[in-house]
């Protein structure tokens, strides 16, 4: 390869026409346009991986979190399900003994109409501490006027 002023010997162009140095020159220039095009597109694109990388880093923390807090939400929703379970329970059961204690109570008032309309007794009805046990004192009336006295008393006692 000689050169001649500003033409390039044993570089041709396809027409076989030799080359001049400068649209070599030229050439390169673009080339390495290209390039630095090139190299800076990939460092945008190497500076998005980062970014996309740190956002899948967070993203992974923030759903790790997020099971975490599940699994403490659904302990605790167990224990409240639990808890309204035996709630129920003892609430049927109160119903239960309330509904025992309102028959109780209806037997009470039957006996209470029968005795008032058979034998003109006046009763009285009071419960002692214990709530399964109703008292009923019964006192026959007089029909002198005054106080009943102590006598005519008696206490029965009702399951």
């Amino acid at each position: 390869m000689e050169k001649r002023g500003d033409v390039m010997l044993g570089v041709e162009d396809e027409s076989g026409q030799p080359v001049s140095a400068l649209s070599i020159l030229s050439l390169l220039e673009r080339v390495s346009t290209i390039i630095d095009g090139v190299q800076a597109s990939q460092q945008r694109m190497e500076e998005r991986q980062q970014q996309l990388e740190s956002s899948v880093s967070a993203v992974q923390s923030e759903l790790l979190k997020l099971a975490r807090d599940h699994g403490a939400t659904a302990t605790t929703v167990d224990k409240l399900l639990q808890k309204a379970r035996r709630v129920s329970a003892h609430v049927k059961e109160v119903r239960s003994r309330v509904e025992k204690q309102n028959v109780r109570v209806k037997k009470v008032e039957t006996t209470q109409d029968e005795l008032l309309t058979r034998n003109k007794f006046r009763v009285v009805i009071y419960q002692s501490s214990s709530p399964d046990v109703t008292y009923t004192e019964v006192v026959s009336e007089n029909k002198r006027e005054g106080p009943v006295s102590e006598e005519g008393a008696t206490r029965i006692q009702e399951d």
